[in-house]
């Protein structure tokens, strides 16, 4: 072992591109992409403090400007890194995740990706394990926009389009703990998919939700099961089941949406006399 470290040492002094290869990370040098995996639990990525420490590390910009003509300055982008991906769950467990890490590191080192939405797509879109045990945080510069962005899985009835969302109630008194939200999906895998949400502590019933109308979220190409949205979402967002201006749909488990000829029959159905007891006193009634 001695002998091998001082032969990689003597290596690497008279290698004069070393450093520029494989060890300076500096906007100026060209390559593939340069990309930082954050492999912690997700305050390190949900935090606001945290969050804006890590986009300076894509974001960074210095500010150049003209001797000659000072009113032509200019920003060059002199980030860390291209892209950084880290976790928003409560865990990371390197078990659930290294796979399709791994995938992603050999995309960019053998397959030379430097498309990120590429990259993205490629690693992701069928990641249903890894995201099932917790979501996945981008941060990457998208032309002029800086994306920060997560991937989560829509898995009726514990999450749908990749969500964390707070209860609809629409007084905002509920505040449910771990498996109170849970979610019913009908005609799954359509177009015309729909949602809704209920809460086992206060005992809200939201009312259908049709997934396409969610435009803020997005399925990610090639999957229907993997959306991508903005992260964070804002408050507005997070009620997304909220319906203030009507009450919640009282319809039993199990049912499906019903068409208003169909609800219309029910009530003329409900409204006749169709009950034993009734039909006994009409009979009487009609004797005597």
């Amino acid at each position: 072992m001695t002998k091998s470290s001082k032969a990689a040492e003597k290596l690497r002094a008279n290698d004069a591109e070393f450093r520029q290869k494989y060890a300076n990370f500096q906007g100026a040098v060209v390559g593939g992409l340069r990309v930082l995996l954050v492999m912690s639990c997700g305050p390190a990525m949900t935090k606001e403090a945290h969050r804006m420490r890590v986009k300076k590390l894509v974001t960074e910009y210095v500010l150049f400007t003209c001797l000659i003509f000072p009113s032509r300055s200019f920003l060059l982008h002199s980030g860390l890194f291209d892209l950084v991906l880290g976790f928003s769950g409560e865990t990371t467990l390197p078990e659930f995740v290294m796979d399709e890490l791994l995938d992603l590191i050999r995309a960019v080192t053998v397959d030379s990706i430097t498309n990120i939405w590429t990259l993205l797509g490629r690693t992701f879109k069928h990641s249903e394990r890894l995201l099932n045990h917790s979501p996945l945080i981008a941060v990457f510069q998208d032309g002029s926009v800086l994306r920060c962005i997560e991937l989560g899985l829509h898995e009726p009835p514990h999450r749908v389009l990749g969500l964390k969302l707070w209860c609809g109630k629409s007084d905002g008194t509920c505040h449910p703990g771990p498996g109170d939200l849970f979610y019913k999906n009908s005609r799954s895998g359509t177009p015309r998919e729909c949602v809704k949400q209920k809460c086992r502590r206060c005992g809200f019933n939201s009312d259908w939700v049709l997934l396409k109308d969610v435009e803020w979220v997005k399925p990610f190409p090639g999957s229907r099961r993997v959306f991508w949205h903005d992260y964070p979402i804002s408050p507005q967002q997070q009620l997304l089941f909220a319906s203030p201006d009507s009450p919640p749909s009282s319809d039993q488990e199990g049912e499906k949406p019903q068409s208003k000829k169909g609800k219309q029959k029910r009530e003329r159905g409900m409204s006749g006399s169709a009950f034993p007891s009734d039909k006994k006193a009409r009979k009487q009634n009609k004797d005597r």
